[in-house]
Order: structure tokens, then sequence, then C-alpha cells
């Protein structure tokens, strides 16, 4: 036994039905499907409102599909409706629209858009799929941060789809991910018999379990997470480690690196949700200090803003065009929106692409490449 798991008792019970949307996580740890007894549970995490822009992305695409349309509809529109900013929701439905143009080919009507499947202690609702000879395809959007794979998840939704037909319709079963803010796509492939084969993985490792704890990066997924003891284990022992070791004597193989990395960040979550909840208490008014003179609070700090427009005449009497662009930007999301708000409901979208392709036909686009630390998995 590691400082990654810890043996325990399941405290709570197994859901009846197990939703696919929890299949990622539940494989990673199967406790997190066990809420435990008379505890309070804390939401998923993806980040700021995540579940509506999620709502609102995938509201457009499913329309996009029951339309077979070839434009985006009025982003702003829904955008209201889910009270989410409507540049970033423009962005993600480019996106996803763009994915969705490269596989629409393949998946010809009739198709079927959010409908749910059942099978044996089992549910879920795949965003699109049909039948195409004896190919079920289908397609998944993924509009949030995250950083599990999905491919159980999608494993599961093809599990269902087989269990739906009699044996030998579905030879194949292609499933694709859209990773939205990624503006990537990754497609799985499975027949009927290595379907079975996964189902009986379920039942041995997530159904049947053997009451172990399993911390990683995607503790902060868990709904569980604060009543874990193989997490709050870890992160003691995790701290512990960083206090007495010695760089890089203790770090010499990659395994030791990524091992570390991993526990690293499960602690730096912890203290960002420590640092938000102290945020929260001190905007509900709660007074936090020590009685000696040592206090927290919120720190007022400002940031300038100048209007491009009352600017433009005053700065052009000193500066020069070039450099006047040179200190100017443009925000991408606002001006595609100002573009879309000057064409027809159904060729806003093409008007935002067209308007892109121009700008870099002309070589007025750039694009900044930055190098972000990450864990991949092969």
């Amino acid at each position: 036994m590691t400082a990654h798991e810890t043996a325990l008792a399941a405290d709570g019970a197994l859901p009846a039905v197990i939703h696919c949307s929890r299949l990622p996580l539940a494989f990673q740890c199967p406790g997190s499907l066990r809420p435990p007894v008379d505890m309070e549970l804390v939401a998923d995490e993806e980040g700021e409102d995540p579940a509506a822009m999620g709502t609102a992305g995938h509201e457009i695409m499913a329309d996009v599909a029951i339309g077979d349309l070839d434009e985006l509809p009025d982003v702003s529109l829904y955008a209201d409706l889910f009270e989410v900013d409507p540049d970033d929701l423009g962005m993600l439905a480019g996106r996803a629209m763009k994915c969705w143009r490269e596989l629409k080919p393949y998946m010809p009507l009739p198709r079927r858009v959010e409908e749910t499947l059942q099978a044996p202690q089992m549910v879920g609702t795949p965003d699109v799929w049909g039948l195409y000879g004896r190919t079920a395809r289908l397609v998944d959007y993924k509009f949030g941060r995250l950083d599990l794979d999905h491919r159980e998840q999608l494993a599961g939704y093809a599990y269902m789809i087989c269990s739906g037909f009699d044996p030998g319709v579905v030879e194949t079963v292609e499933a694709v991910v859209v990773l939205v803010r990624e503006g990537a796509m990754r497609k799985f492939v499975w027949t009927p018999g290595e379907l079975r084969q996964w189902r009986r993985r379920l039942d041995d490792e997530v159904v049947q379990w053997d009451g172990r704890f399993h911390v990683g990066g995607h503790c902060r997924f868990c709904p569980r997470q604060f009543h874990c003891p193989a997490r709050t284990a870890m992160i003691q022992s995790t701290i512990e480690s960083l206090v007495h070791m010695e760089m890089p004597t203790d770090l010499t193989t990659g395994a030791a690196i990524l091992d570390l990395y991993g526990r690293i960040k499960v602690v730096s979550q912890a203290v960002e949700q420590f640092k938000s909840y102290c945020r929260q208490q001190l905007e509900a008014g709660r007074k936090i200090d020590d009685g000696n003179g040592r206090s927290l609070t919120l720190a007022s700090r400002g940031r300038d803003a100048i209007d491009a427009r009352l600017a433009w005449p005053i700065l052009s009497r000193v500066l020069t065009e070039d450099e006047l662009a040179a200190s100017a930007t443009i925000n991408k999301g606002r001006m595609l929106e100002a573009v879309a708000g000057k064409a027809p409901a159904r060729a806003r979208g093409r008007a935002r692409a067209e308007m892109m392709e121009a700008l870099e036909q002309a070589g007025a686009v750039s694009r900044t490449e930055y190098r972000v630390l990450t864990e991949v998995r092969e």
C-alpha cells in the first residue's frame, strides 16, 4: 500500500444506476461513486460557471445536428438564455462547429440527438449518434477544461448502443470525443466483443469495489474529495516529503518525478480551495484576524483602461500610424461578435469565419505559442 491508496471499507452504497459521465472518474477511483454517509458533497469543479457554458454549447450543437445546419445559429440568443459570456460561447461554438463540419459527412441523417441510452445498471446520453450499415458512430462534445480521459465514458455509450440491437446488427462502434477548447478530436473504435470485455472490467473494478481509494489529480473532480481519508493522508505525506527533500538527489528517476508531480497537484488544489474559502468568508462579511494585529483582507487593485475611440485623435498627434498600431490590440471575441451582428441570423457563423479567413490571408493574425507543463498518458 502506498501514499496513493488506502484500504477502507465502503461507507456508502453504490448508486442503483451509474451515469456514463461518472465513468472516467470511477475507473480511476471507484470510491468516487460511493457517497460518504451523512456528509454534504461538493460539486464537480471545471472552472467558472462550467455547467451553464457547457449546457449552452451543447444546446447549440444539438440544434445544429437536429436542423442539419451548415452554419451556427445566433449564439447571442443562447448566451442570453444561459447567462454566459457571448464572446466565450461564440469562440467555443465556432470551434465545435469546425469539428462538426469534419464529422458531418460520416453521420448523415437520420441521426439521434441527445437520446438517453440504458443498459443494466447504466444510463447515459451521448450528444449525437447513428447507425450506418453495421457501423454505429457517436460524437460527444466536451466544453470544459477537464483533465480526465473520456475513453471510459464513450465506451459506456458504445456498450449501451450495442446492447440495444440484436447480435450481429452492429459490427463496429466508432466514437469521437470533441475537445472543444483545444479544437481537437479523439477517436475510439470497438467491436461488440471488446465492449463486452469492457463491461466485465466495469463490474470487476468499479461495481465490485475492493474498498481502496486512489488519490491523484482526478481528486478535484470527486464529489467526496473533502471526506476521503486517502487524500488527506497523501497531502500530509507529500508536504512532509517536500520539507525533507533534497533536490535533485531524491529525484533520480522519471517515475519518482511523476509520482511527486501528481501528488503536488493534489496539494496545490487543496491550497487553492482553502484560499477560495477564505475569499468567500471575507466577501460574506466575516472578519479574519488573530487578535494581535494580523488579519486577512481583500485588498483592492486598480488597472487603467484606455478608450480607443476617444484616445485615438489625441495619440495621433504624437504617434505615427505604425506606432499606434504597435501599441493597440484587438479583442478577437468582441470583434467577431460585432462582425456577426451585421449579418443575418443564419449567416453569422459564416460571417465570423470569412472575416477570420480574410484577416489570416492579410497576415493580420499571429499566434503566440507558450509551453505548459502537462502530464500525458499514452
